[in-house]
């Protein structure tokens, strides 16, 4: 389903039916008007202040309308841009900003980055419901490092692809514990149109096009 389409219909019919209600509601003011113009005593003519006040409050009005509507459109036009950039990443591999990988054909890729030295390091991965299926020791000098994942658990069993969170467990040499961001690897495979901008799929992970990292050809494989 498109959501782009459906807030752009959205959008448009929200505006038209506040357009219509603001035409019926000033017909209605106008007959007021009219009538009490016609009803008025010649020698104590009405006070019309308050007209005049009503009309500019129907003007503002429709104005702010106007506005909304522009704003609308602006949206529509950046949902549409955006859409169209991140298609052009479909079939790619990219590298995006996230803790949640996906195990895509047995396989899931992953980085970590230590800021400082780490006296242990380790590498755990939970499924869905939270729970552990797979931990390893992992690298402890400062700097950026790969992990490739083959889907296993400590049992050597295959686990089906999916999601599944990584936490980065580590401690420097006072025993605090370090903080290592974490970037995710995979295979774009679908593109989706929200509220919030486009969004691509890796699998089944959902990531904004801001939190991509780099991107390259996918290689088939031999």
């Amino acid at each position: 389903m498109d959501v782009s389409a459906i807030n752009q219909t959205t959008a448009g019919a929200t505006a038209q039916a506040a357009n219509g209600k603001l035409a019926e509601n000033f017909d209605t003011f106008l007959q007021l008007l009219v009538a009490q113009l016609q009803n008025q005593d010649p020698l104590e003519p009405t006070d019309t202040k308050e007209f005049v006040q009503q009309l500019v409050q129907f003007s503002e009005v429709e104005q702010q309308i106007g506005t909304n509507t522009s704003l609308d459109k602006l949206l529509e036009f950046q949902s549409t841009g955006q859409t169209a950039a991140a298609i052009n990443y479909l079939g790619s591999t990219v590298e995006a900003n996230g803790n949640t990988v996906p195990l895509q054909d047995g396989k899931a890729e992953f980085s970590y980055a230590l800021p400082e030295q780490s006296t242990g390091t380790v590498i755990v991965l939970s499924d869905s419901a939270g729970q552990v299926v797979y931990s390893a020791p992992g690298d402890t000098e400062i700097g950026k490092h790969s992990f490739v994942w083959d889907g296993q658990d400590a049992n050597g069993n295959q686990l089906p692809d999916g999601n599944y969170t990584i936490t980065i467990s580590a401690r420097n040499a006072d025993n605090e514990a370090i903080e290592a961001p974490t970037s995710i690897f995979g295979q774009v495979t679908g593109v989706e149109s929200t509220t919030d901008g486009a969004l691509i799929t890796i699998g089944g992970v959902h990531i904004p096009l801001t939190d991509i990292l780099s991107v390259k050809e996918t290689v088939p494989a031999a």
